[in-house]
Formats: structure tokens, sequence, C-alpha cells
């Protein structure tokens, strides 16, 4: 009977062993394991690759500021630009005007209905006042 107990307790032994019983749940803990530190291990290489990503686009940002910065100065210069050649140009057309007017005035003095051997003077009416743009002055 000591026989048949002794060899009942070793099959009970051999089948209610904690590796026996508990061998499926470790290796499902096991591979659970192995799944989250390989979800880590990929959060923690996108981490570094977002943080990379981050300093160069403050950087693009950063060039970008100075560039707009750079291009306000050169908007102002051509705002400044277009305020001379408007005066420029208002300027031109002024004493365009006045040499037209004045060539006209010229024309019609010397233009007689009878010709003579007598020399006329001609005409010469005083300009109408223009005002010049100055570049040394600053507007």
């Amino acid at each position: 009977m000591e026989s048949l107990v002794k060899e009942a307790s070793k099959e009970l032994e051999s089948r209610l062993s904690i590796d026996t019983v508990a061998s499926d749940t470790i290796s499902t803990f096991n591979t659970e394991t192995q799944a989250c530190i390989n979800r880590v291990n990929e959060t923690s290489e996108l981490t570094t690759k977002i943080q990379t990503e981050t300093e160069l686009i403050n950087q693009m940002l950063s060039s970008l500021k100075e560039k707009h910065q750079e291009l306000e100065s050169t908007f102002k210069n051509i705002d400044q630009l277009e305020i001379l050649v408007n005066k420029v140009k208002d300027t031109y057309n002024a004493v365009a005007e006045n040499v037209d007017y004045i060539e006209k005035a010229v024309s019609a003095s010397t233009r007689q209905g009878k010709r003579s051997d007598i020399p006329v003077q001609p005409y010469f009416p005083p300009p109408r006042p223009v005002e010049i743009y100055n570049s040394c002055v600053k507007a």
C-alpha cells in the first residue's frame, strides 16, 4: 500500500507541479510582456523621431521669421520707391505740361497774319511753378 501511495504521490506531483500547471500562464505572460516591451521600444523610437523633427521645424521657423523680417524691410523699400516714382512722374508731367504751354505761346506769338520783314520778338510766358522732388531731403 505504501508503494501505491508513493506512486500516486509521484504521479500527482508530476501533474500538479508549478511548472506544469503554470506553464501556459507563464508562456502567455512572457508573450504579453514581450509585446509590451516591443511597443515601449517603438514608442521610444517614435518619440525620438518626433523630437528630432520638432528641432528641425523650430530651426525652419526661425529661418522663416528672419526671411519674413527681410521681406518686410524690402516691401517698405519698395513702397518708398513707389512714392518716389510717383513724385518723379508727377514732376515730369507738370514740366511736360509747362513745355507744351510755352511752345503753344511761342508758336502763337511768332505766327502772324501777314509776313513782314520786320523781326518779331517772340513772347515767352513765364512757366507755371513746378515742385521738383529733391532727393537729398527725406520725406
